[in-house]
């Protein structure tokens, strides 16, 4: 199965040659993973790892950001978003 028959079959409760598989990683994590596996960006990460799903998302419009003086925002949903450090190091909107 390529990735669209996979998850196509997974959503209409078919059973696929095997999950889904999606990634999501903080930015250390990637940039540690597109220098162990020595690839250009994240798209060949996809690509390497055999991932089938990709998060497509609107663009954030400034003009209707409201920012905060801790650094944290509204976005343009009214969503407050706060950065999470983790305790390695780096971190996360949330």
């Amino acid at each position: 199965m390529n990735s669209v028959e996979r998850v196509m079959a997974a959503v209409s409760h078919r059973e696929p040659d095997r999950i889904p598989l999606d990634y999501w990683g903080v930015p250390e994590v990637t940039e540690r993973l597109l220098a162990k596996f020595d690839l250009p960006d994240v798209r060949a990460l996809r690509r390497h790892l055999n991932v089938d799903l990709t998060y497509v998302g609107p663009q954030q419009e400034e003009e209707h950001v409201r920012h905060l003086a801790d650094g944290s925002y509204y976005d343009q949903w009214g969503t407050l978003r706060r950065w999470q450090t983790l305790p390695g190091g780096g971190g996360y909107w949330e």
